[in-house]
């Protein structure tokens, strides 16, 4: 469960029925930490791996992301889509990620006339687990967006 994952990378009490095996964290850039994280639960029947990226954006006194035009949608809805259509599938085929949408090409949630964003496979190789919304930024000039006319990434 990825729940897990968040407790053990953010270093706050696991659950109950789950104990850290191992993780290992990787300084990306400065302010940016990358963890894979092993968990267990209490019987040993049900170990969990998995991959957290951190960013710390109170440090920092910039954040910059960059990114190509064909990450630019409409709406919440149309982000949604591109995430379950075209980016997780054949992110997860690269990175050999046994889901659903790695053999389908798309999320399973999207066979539900009802699906929420954040519905998924639940399995744990799961990459489209967290959504991040940024609305407004009350410190002016922290996070700067670049926009690269070309396609990068998925």
């Amino acid at each position: 469960y990825n729940l897990a994952m968040a407790y053990a990378a953010s270093n706050i009490t696991l659950p109950d029925n789950q104990y850290l095996v191992s993780q290992t964290d990787n300084d990306i850039a400065p302010g940016i930490k990358e963890s894979h994280i092993v968990s267990n639960d209490k019987a040993g029947n049900r170990q969990n791996m998995d991959y957290v990226c951190e960013v710390d954006l109170k440090n920092t006194s910039t954040t910059k992301i960059i990114a190509g035009y064909n990450k630019i949608v409409k709406d919440l809805n149309e982000a949604e889509m591109r995430v379950k259509r075209e980016a997780a599938p054949p992110n997860c085929v690269r990175l050999n990620c046994s889901t659903y949408c790695a053999e389908k090409g798309e999320c399973v949630s999207l066979a539900k006339s009802d699906h929420q964003m954040s519905d998924g496979c639940a399995g744990d190789g799961r990459i489209c687990c967290n959504y991040l919304i940024s609305a407004q930024q009350r410190h002016k000039g922290r996070i700067k967006v670049i926009i690269v006319g070309e396609e990068l990434g998925y």
